[in-house]
């Protein structure tokens, strides 16, 4: 299963977990920027990186903030 298929799951869980929208643009956001990063992490295996880490990083960071923006939504 590939990262935006993957990340729709991650989204509607954390819908459910917020009682949330399922369809909340930023919660889509949120959860294939999630899986997205997982998925880049996998891709590298052990040949990860200072870069890679910090790669990841910004990606969590713009997921997250996806996510704050969904769940103080109201």
């Amino acid at each position: 299963m590939g990262p935006a298929r993957y990340g729709v799951m991650v989204a509607r869980v954390v819908a459910i977990t917020y009682g949330k929208q399922a369809d909340d643009p930023s919660l889509l956001i949120s959860g294939i920027g999630r899986a997205e990063a997982m998925a880049y992490r996998d891709a590298r295996g052990q040949a990860m990186t200072d870069p890679d880490w910090s790669e990841i990083e910004c990606r969590l960071r713009r997921a997250y903030r996806s996510l704050k923006a969904a769940v103080a939504g109201g």
